[in-house]
This record gives structure tokens, sequence and C-alpha cells, in this order.
């Protein structure tokens, strides 16, 4: 059964944000982006608007995961947790991790060597504390173990860090 498109506003506190009313009455409220091709006098049936509604929490989704990764870098495993802290569903936090990961916004590799390397400047640890604060991070126990074949022996980063004091 199609409805009418009467009404499409902005919403007061988010303006990212538009409230659809079908057929004269409030049925929703979706991205702007994710409703850009919508217009008032359109006909839209309930497999569009459930299309909609899906899209919709996808893009929200994904724009908590932007703004979460836009202060610092994160594993995969803390996206995942945040994201179900807002609870979203896991077919929606999936299809975001995998955006994620394409567009290279997410890669534990990464995230596990940049890591060893910063904390090992800044604060030498032994190779079981970066075990132990990787795996802590939600980092897998093989990309551990590659990242931590680069590391300098402790002696050295023992020598390194009294040359500094």
């Amino acid at each position: 059964m199609e409805k009418l498109i009467t009404t499409l506003e902005t919403q007061k506190n988010n303006p990212d944000r538009i409230n659809v009313f079908l057929d004269g009455e409030f049925a929703f409220g979706i991205s702007r982006f994710v409703g850009a091709w919508l217009s008032t006098g359109q006909r839209i049936d309930e497999s569009k608007i459930n299309t909609l509604i899906t899209a919709d929490e996808k893009e929200r989704a994904l724009q908590s995961a932007l703004r979460f990764i836009g202060y610092k870098q994160r594993t995969e495993a803390e996206v995942i947790n945040k994201l179900k802290k807002l609870k979203f569903t896991s077919e929606v936090i999936d299809t975001t991790l995998n955006e994620l990961r394409e567009k290279k916004y997410v890669d534990d590799k990464e995230f596990a060597a940049q890591w060893i390397e910063i904390r090992g400047e800044s604060k030498p640890r032994g190779k079981n504390l970066f075990l132990f604060e990787l795996r802590k991070k939600g980092i897998s126990a093989d990309v551990i173990e590659a990242a931590i074949e680069n590391i300098p022996d402790e002696t050295e980063m023992a020598l390194r860090l009294g040359k500094k004091y």
C-alpha cells in the first residue's frame, strides 16, 4: 500500500536529519543523506520505507563510528564495543566495520605496529607488557605476534631510557 509524502521538515535539534510525514502524520526521521531523493507529493510503499529506515540505521552507525575513531586510532574490537553500547544490531555493526576496513579507517595490524612504535619511544616497556596492552585492546594473537617481532631488545630499550634520564 503506497503512502503519500505530505511533508519533509528539518529536525529542530539536528539539522542533518529530516522528519518524514506520510498522509499527514509523522512516520519516521532519517538522515538528510539517506532521504536526499525524497520529495513532497511523492508516493512511497512499505518496502521503500523499510529500505530507508535500514539505510538510516547503517548511516547512523557509520557516523557514530567515524566520530569515535576521529579522536584517535581505535581497534576493531573497540569500535564493535562502542556500537554495541549504542544498541546497533550485529548486522549493522558488521556492515559498518566492513566499510571502515575498506576505507582503511580501522586496521588492527597498523594499530598494533604504531602502538608498539609510539609506546616504545615514549614509555619503553617489555615484550610481555606490550602483549598485555594489545590483548586488552582486543587485537588477535597473530596480529600481536607479527607486530612484536619488530620491537627492539629489552636491554636496548632500558639503555635508551637510562640515557634519556
